[in-house]
């Protein structure tokens, strides 16, 4: 699996002759999965991991839709990759003189499809999606834990602020105002340290901690796209103030 990811072949073997045979990459491996991968670092370098929350989950129609839609193409799209397969063992130079461009490897591939089918290349072969997958499950996953900062932070803040701060205070205006801002209402957490997993040494100091215990909270909150603090670090320092 890893040299089919890394690289233009997957597995070389041996004959009863000694000739070596190379059995090729030709597509990327997509496992899917209930559970998270391993803890190990090294493994997970390895895998492009993408997360969807239970609210993806399409409806039964967008379901019923989609299926609809495929179902009359099926033998065409096994076709179609069939003739994929084959132009591209046939022409391996342009996946290795043009592998970033898989827009345009893409384009070839459809060009000549319909060029042997005998049809014209239809309209659609020109209309391309921008956006980057990757980049987009990242920031989808920033902003999931962005949430998850900002709610316990305002859930915490409400709860404990009228118990600990004085009648006569909270009767001040100028003092509701200024918990407006979450910056302030995250200074109010740390400062009587209401937050298990967050933690500085004193109001003096810019320097938060996050502790190890909030895997176990964002468990709780179903977030399972965080496994490791490694993985936490990375994705907080993208947004800076929550």
């Amino acid at each position: 699996m890893k040299h089919a990811v890394q690289g233009q072949t997957a597995r070389t073997r041996l004959t009863v002759k000694y000739d070596e045979i190379h059995i090729s990459a030709l597509s990327a491996c997509i496992l899917t999965s209930n559970h998270q991968l391993p803890f190990d670092l090294a493994l997970r370098r390895r895998f492009l991991r993408y997360y969807y929350p239970k609210d993806d989950k399409p409806s039964v129609d967008e379901i019923n839709n989609f299926e609809s839609f495929l179902k009359p193409g099926w033998n065409s799209l096994g076709t179609l990759g069939d003739f994929a397969i084959r132009y591209l063992l046939s022409n391996q130079e342009i996946i290795i003189n043009d592998k970033n461009d898989w827009c345009g490897i893409t384009k070839t591939i459809l060009t000549e499809f319909h060029k042997a089918g005998g049809s014209n290349l239809p309209d659609w072969v020109n209309m391309i999606v921008d956006g980057n997958q990757i980049e987009d499950a990242e920031a989808e996953e920033e902003e999931i834990i962005r949430g998850f900062f900002k709610r316990k932070i305002n859930d915490t803040f409400t709860r404990h602020y009228r118990t600990l701060v004085a009648w006569e205070e909270q009767k001040v205006d100028s003092a509701i105002d200024k918990h407006k801002l979450m910056e302030s209402r995250l200074n109010f957490c740390l400062d009587n340290q209401l937050i298990p997993f967050l933690w500085r040494k004193n109001s003096d100091s810019d320097e938060i901690r996050i502790m190890i215990n909030i895997l176990k909270e964002l468990r709780e909150a179903e977030i399972t796209s965080i496994q490791h603090l490694t993985v936490l670090v990375k994705t907080a320092t993208n947004f800076g103030y929550i």
